[in-house]
């Protein structure tokens, strides 16, 4: 057993001295340099199958669907190439299906509104009109 009053030995006694300290007069060898040979070529990393590309007709459908808010008839437009949109979506397996779908949903949506628009107008009309006659007592005379 150690003697608890002596010091632990360092690292570099367990290993002795170096070999240049060992053999007086021997010129040691000059260090090697390390030899650095090329990385090994790994095969290129495999990301996935490349996302379909979106079907331009299925944003155009969007687009002309929003359109309608402001120009009436670019609705019409978005539905109508929603419909071309989504067939070639189909056949082609390209991207788009959901603007399609949105451009065909926005453009009925709008065609609805309008033609909920163009019913209460004319029912107004006729409600006006057939105000206008039920009063019989109407002429210039009123006027003063």
């Amino acid at each position: 057993m150690a003697n608890v009053s002596e010091d632990p030995p360092s690292p570099a006694d367990a290993y002795g001295p170096p070999a240049s300290v060992a053999a007086p007069g021997v010129v040691p060898p000059p260090p090697v340099a390390p030899q650095y040979t090329a990385a090994p070529q790994y095969p290129p990393y495999a990301y996935g199958a490349a996302a379909p590309r979106t079907n331009v007709l299925a944003i155009i459908s969007l687009v002309a669907s929003c359109v309608g808010l402001v120009f009436p008839l670019g609705y019409i437009a978005g539905v109508v190439m929603g419909h071309i949109a989504l067939s070639q979506i189909k056949r082609t397996g390209e991207g788009g299906r959901g603007l399609a779908l949105a451009g065909v949903i926005v453009g009925y949506s709008l065609l609805a509104l309008w033609i909920l628009i163009a019913v209460a107008y004319i029912i107004f009309i006729v409600v006006i009109i057939g105000t206008a006659s039920s009063t019989g007592d109407f002429n210039e005379s009123s006027f003063g």
